[in-house]
């Protein structure tokens, strides 16, 4: 019964672990995702400025 408990102690460490990985890089593509649309959103504010002053 003992190593049975201590068993599954381990396997829940392990999902911890691996659903902390996870979540991490949840997080990073968030903030990937994040970066990008800041990106397109000043390219075309840009764009759209570059554009009026020609006028």
């Amino acid at each position: 019964k003992e190593k049975s408990f201590q068993i599954s102690k381990n396997r829940r460490l392990i999902l911890k672990v691996s659903n902390r990985k996870i979540l991490e890089n949840n997080i990073l593509n968030n903030s990937n995702l994040i970066f990008k649309i800041r990106n397109e959103i000043n390219q075309s504010f840009f764009t759209h400025i570059m554009s009026e002053s020609e006028i």
